[in-house]
């Protein structure tokens, strides 16, 4: 049911939240979408003991704007850091694939794999959505120079026409040596990458829509990553089922694919800008601590039982 934000502030007052300044409060509310900023970020401030919503003492609005906020910067970081490897890794594909087929033979059937049933249907998809792709570029400047030139556009430049998904696509249609040799400048396997591209995927979707990143997990288990020397050198926990129980399907699956897929200089230095942006909401935050917000992002803590390490040693542990 609609209430105007002057409702709306009076009903966070009556759940306890803590509001001094309703001029204030009145025009952030205006500026930012009163679920997106509440409803999305209100759980870790919520007292669990009381049978209906009501918040943890001493909870201000501006410590659940502060996790807003942190949210939507970690989300533009995060996005900066996928753009890096989206086009490193089209550049290593268009090499690799020129060099082994051609520059010109990305719409080929022949320069991709048929071994089974799903694959080939997967392959017809993907030509007809680089088909798309190219179609819908008429106007760039990168087709309008080619067409000028009376050339077909080579693979590294049609590259610059994919979004994600699709290099993710083009790349699980390579047949297996083709794709080994991608996969060899990071020293990992097809099955590796993939499984890092998918989780890359699904979390570039999310910055891209401008969705939470807190309690964000990948639902489906098919695209959760493969094992990794990182899980086990981190000493990572366990369920009963002998799973880890983080660095599969959630953010930090998504720092593992990066340990993976960036420069060692490049990753230290994004796990050094995350760090900064937790000191900055640490600052901030006085009813909960930043504890409980590495949890609510399903980052791992130290864990003298089982010899869990924290999530920042990521940076420098061996892969």
């Amino acid at each position: 049911m609609f209430s105007d934000i002057n409702k709306q502030i009076t009903i966070l007052q009556s759940r306890g939240l803590k509001i001094d300044n309703n001029s204030k409060i009145r025009n952030l509310l205006i500026d930012h979408n009163y679920y997106n900023v509440i409803n999305g970020f209100k759980e870790p401030f919520l007292d669990k003991s009381q049978s209906v919503e009501f918040y943890k003492t001493g909870t201000t609005f501006e410590e659940i704007f502060a996790l807003y906020e942190f949210d939507r910067k970690l989300r533009n970081l995060i996005l900066d850091y996928i753009l890096l490897i989206e086009n490193s890794l089209k550049t290593k594909i268009a090499y690799e694939f020129a060099k082994k087929y051609g520059e010109y033979a990305y719409l080929n059937s022949n320069s991709y794999t048929f071994k089974t049933h799903q694959q080939k249907n997967k392959t017809i998809k993907l030509l007809a959505r680089i088909m798309d792709k190219i179609e819908k570029e008429s106007n760039s400047e990168i087709y309008s120079h080619f067409i000028s030139l009376e050339r077909e556009i080579p693979v590294w430049a049609v590259t610059n026409f994919f979004d994600f998904g699709t290099v993710r696509m083009f790349y699980s249609c390579l047949e297996d040596s083709l794709a080994f040799d991608i996969a060899n400048y990071y020293s990992i396997n097809k099955t590796e990458l993939i499984s890092f591209l998918s989780t890359i995927n699904m979390y570039r979707n999310v910055c891209a829509h401008d969705n939470r990143i807190m309690r964000y997990m990948i639902f489906n288990k098919e695209f959760s990553i493969s094992n990794t020397k990182i899980h086990s050198n981190m000493n990572l926990n366990t369920d009963f089922k002998n799973e880890y129980i983080v660095g599969k399907r959630d953010l930090f699956a998504l720092f593992i694919s990066f340990k993976y897929l960036l420069r060692e200089d490049t990753f230290i230095a994004f796990i050094n800008k995350i760090s900064c942006l937790f000191q900055e909401l640490k600052i901030k935050l006085k009813t909960i601590t930043i504890e409980d917000i590495y949890q609510e992002y399903r980052l791992p803590l130290n864990d003298f039982v089982t010899g869990q390490k924290n999530w920042t040693e990521i940076a420098t542990i061996s892969k």
